[in-house]
């Protein structure tokens, strides 16, 4: 069964970008919702109303749901995407950007799985 890691942002977005891309797969979908410490733009209220609504839409779809948020940095994924053994982590371009120039490398050196940009 594939795991795919899926970390949201925007609601709007995922339906429209990452949903027909995981279209006609099967297996298990952890959304997670990321919240940066110095990050206003969601607040942690809305990120669990866009979770619970995705959750939704995916079991629709056939998938295995998991529900999680953290508050933290994008390194703390590395844990999860190794502990799931995650086929893919799916994250905003935005999430990504938001890495020092300097850990992007880093990140993705560490990341044991492939990395989709949304």
């Amino acid at each position: 069964m594939e795991t795919f890691i899926l970390v949201i942002q925007d609601q709007k977005e995922v339906s429209k970008k990452v949903c027909p891309f995981l279209e006609g797969k099967k297996g298990r979908v952890i959304l997670m919702g990321l919240i940066s410490q110095s990050s206003g733009k969601v607040s942690e209220r809305e990120c669990w109303e866009m979770l619970f609504t995705l959750q939704q839409e995916y079991e629709k779809k056939g998938f295995l749901v998991s529900i999680g948020l953290e508050k933290s940095s994008p390194f703390n994924l590395l844990n999860l995407v190794e502990t799931l053994s995650a086929h893919l982590l799916i994250m905003p371009r935005e999430k990504f950007l938001g890495l020092r120039p300097d850990e992007y490398e880093e990140f993705l050196e560490k990341l044991s799985c492939p990395l989709f940009l949304y």
